[in-house]
């Protein structure tokens, strides 16, 4: 217990150390006027963006609470809101977001709903999510190609959807291709051990096992229930475009004019830097969020601008749910486990 605690301290460090970092980087030359900016805020434009934020974990919810209710009939859109706020909260202290499921399946746990049971539910959950976010990324790649196409920074965009849609198609195969699934989980570890990129090989590759075998299961259950399938996507593309719109309302709410022709390039830029920060490995994208919006929105915005609105989209987005995530979590977590008298099927 003690040495968990030590890493989520290390990870609290390093969080504050690299968020520091960028926000000096994006002030340093303009502090004064980024201040300026930010003590005009509209302080009913800022409660609204904390209700928008909320709101867009209460999607969260709801899709968790759709799927737990093939399990516990009676689960509550309330439980499923807790689960979210505190998978946010995991996902943003650990590397690479890793310790958000483990903490959703804790959660589950306290609300009746074995691990065993709920890492269905959390399989299913990142395929339907990812879909989603690829197509609704890919929609708004087309749509404003033409507009970024010639910007360096558009390749980073770029990079960061093809990883997204790699990571997709490597399930699949190894889901379908029993080659594809040799090789990944021996000569591809295996490589990957060779260069110390994996201490212990075996554990890898058994838990590369686990992996596709419920993301097999996953995908078997999505075909059984489409209606499910059907609902949660709908929910998902309003969950991620209500978070891809969040910095037009931290536009209004610092008073930056906002074009109404910019409204899908903004949403398109948000989708961008969601896609790169993905596969930034410290604890919450630290750092690397922080330089990569400012990057992208300076290609609509005054550089003083976009880092106003990134300070504010940031603080709404991640460190006040990061607040809000660990109080509901020490909640849990002092909270008893309840007990299912009876499992539904899934």
């Amino acid at each position: 217990m003690k040495s968990i605690l030590r890493n989520y301290l290390v990870n609290i460090l390093v969080i504050l150390l690299f968020t520091g970092l960028a926000l000096w980087l994006a002030l340093k030359d303009n502090a004064a006027e980024v201040l300026k900016v930010l003590q005009h805020v509209n302080i009913g434009m800022a409660l609204l963006i904390v209700g928008v934020v909320l709101f867009q974990h209460l999607c969260v919810g709801w899709i968790l609470q759709q799927y737990a209710l093939f399990i516990r009939k009676d689960y509550r859109l309330i439980e499923g809101f807790k689960n979210a706020l505190v998978a946010a909260f995991f996902h943003g202290i650990t590397p690479s977001a890793s310790g958000g499921q483990i903490a959703q399946a804790f959660v589950f746990h306290k609300q009746g709903i074995p691990v065993e049971r709920s890492a269905s539910i959390l399989v299913i959950d990142f395929i339907v999510y990812q879909f989603t976010m690829l197509f609704i990324s890919f929609v708004l790649l087309i749509l404003r190609y033409h507009y970024f196409a010639d910007n360096s920074f558009f390749l980073l965009a770029l990079l960061g959807f093809g990883m997204n849609l790699a990571v997709i198609l490597i399930l699949i195969l190894c889901t379908f291709s029993p080659k594809v699934y040799t090789w990944v989980s021996h000569r591809g570890i295996s490589i990957l051990y060779r260069f110390h990129f994996i201490k212990d090989k075996q554990n890898a590759i058994d838990s590369l096992n686990g992996k596709l075998e419920s993301f097999a299961k996953g995908i078997k259950m999505l075909r059984k229930n489409q209606l499910l399938l059907c609902k949660v996507a709908l929910a998902n593309a309003v969950r991620l475009l209500t978070y891809f719109s969040i910095p037009i309302l931290c536009c209004y709410a610092l008073q930056i004019e906002v074009p109404s022709g910019n409204f899908i390039t903004m949403i398109a830029l948000t989708s961008f830097v969601t896609n790169v920060n993905a596969f930034i490995p410290i604890p919450g994208a630290s750092g690397g969020t922080e330089s990569v919006f400012v990057l992208m929105y300076a290609m609509v915005l005054s550089r003083v601008e976009a880092s106003s609105v990134m300070v504010l989209w940031r603080f709404a987005t991640y460190h006040l749910v990061m607040i809000i995530g660990a109080i509901v979590f020490i909640q849990i977590q002092n909270s008893k486990t309840k007990v299912v008298e009876k499992e539904m099927e899934l």
